[in-house]
């Protein structure tokens, strides 16, 4: 008979530990390190040379990994022979590959799930203390000076509506709604000390955040957990689901109301943000779209696109609010499609859990109109979602061996 004690939990050497906490750290600390975020880059490619086996192994079982890279370097050769820059040519090269590799860098320690809840936790902290010193010292009155400090910096953005309610969208608040949503799941497949408290900071950060796309997914989360998760059995959760349909019947009204307004706030004039992002949409779009070639393979890695309207100029832009048309312009009708399937294929093979599944589309709807899907974000989220599959299928498979043994 098999001993359970033998069944240890592979372990994660303290030196991928320590780079992976630098990797999150600099990731959710861009205020106030935003001069540091090359570091960031560092641990990130350290991390993977020290468990580059593991990647290696894991993609040479992949053939449509294998069929998608060696279109990727048939497209590198393509952004070089049309003369893209070559730095950036490099750059959303090793973006894409490094993207792609998350899902096979899966680890196996509980540590990298509780230092990326804490770091994410943290983020959330300063954005509240932001918002609350932001309402007691400008209240509804001129915060000009405030905004552009953060504006100024590269932080990202603090305002209000007039209410006197700051919204704080700093960078690194992209992890926030996604963190929030794990914490809610993981006391369904594994005990982390102070997971309430981690899911009170993280639900307050995301009210602080205030981005709208935040709202729309969380929602849809909560929906699912209350009317379709397996865990909702019996009286309780029989109550949990009339008391939520009463809530949506009454609050409803209230949230339509909301929308409208935000959406009309949103879209005044040009410069306004679905005003740019529109205005990104067709710039983009009109470029991948000006000949049969272009359209078919695409701009190149790194295309810039000498564009310039009423609302911006964009023959430096590099990084877009609609990030996913701008590697659409990229890569073209023949590679985006197979970038797409590919990402779905892996997600389904690595990450597989219905619940974990879930986190990873939503966290997709509410990037997909922002700049931090398809980079250091997007790679955090797979990284954790495909640990977490590791450790649960692993504490399955000790449960099952246990109770065979019995």
């Amino acid at each position: 008979m098999i001993n359970i004690q033998e069944q240890k939990i592979p372990k994660e050497s303290y030196i991928v530990i320590m780079l992976f906490f630098g990797f999150a750290f600099l990731l959710t600390r861009s205020f106030p390190f935003i001069e540091l975020s090359w570091l960031m880059n560092v641990f990130l490619v350290l991390l993977y040379v020290f468990i580059f086996k593991r990647i290696i192994y894991q993609f040479s079982k992949s053939p449509l990994s294998i069929l998608f890279f060696l279109m990727l370097c048939l497209h590198f050769l393509y952004s070089v022979v049309i003369g893209n820059n070559i730095d950036l040519i490099i750059r959303f090269y090793l973006i894409i590959i490094i993207l792609i590799f998350a899902y096979f860098s899966g680890f196996h320690s509980r540590k990298i799930v509780t230092i990326f809840l804490m770091l994410v936790s943290i983020q959330a902290i300063v954005i509240t203390v932001i918002s609350l010193y932001m309402t007691k010292t400008y209240g509804a009155g001129d915060y000009s000076i405030a905004r552009q400090y953060f504006l100024i910096n590269d932080y990202g953005d603090v305002y209000t509506y007039g209410s006197g309610f700051y919204r704080v969208q700093l960078k690194g608040n992209a992890l926030i709604p996604f963190a929030f949503m794990i914490s809610v799941i993981l006391p369904r497949y594994m005990k982390i000390k102070r997971n309430r408290v981690y899911t009170v900071i993280l639900g307050i950060g995301c009210i602080v955040a205030g981005n709208f796309a935040y709202f729309i997914s969380l929602a849809l989360f909560f929906m699912y957990i209350v009317f379709f998760s397996q865990s909702n059995h019996g009286k309780f959760a029989a109550f949990k689901k009339m008391l939520l349909a009463i809530l949506l019947l009454v609050g409803l009204p209230y949230f339509v109301i909301y929308a409208i307004e935000l959406v009309t706030l949103k879209s005044w004039g040009q410069a306004s943000s679905l005003g740019i992002r529109w205005d990104q949409f067709h710039v983009l779009i009109n470029d991948l779209t000006k000949s049969p070639i272009n359209t078919i393979f695409g701009g190149g890695l790194g295309n810039i696109i000498n564009a310039q309207t009423i609302a911006r100029d964009y023959s430096e832009y590099i990084y877009y609010e609609l990030q996913s048309i701008y590697l659409l312009n990229q890569l073209g009708l023949l590679i985006f499609p197979l970038f797409i399937i590919l990402n779905i294929t892996l997600a389904m093979k690595y990450i597989k859990e219905k619940d974990l599944i879930l986190c990873y589309v939503l966290y997709v709807t509410y990037a997909i109109t922002n700049p931090y899907i398809f980079d250091s974000n997007h790679v955090m989220v797979i990284i954790i979602l495909t640990t977490l599959h590791n450790i649960i299928t692993r504490e399955k498979y000790i449960e099952n061996l246990g109770a065979f043994n019995e």
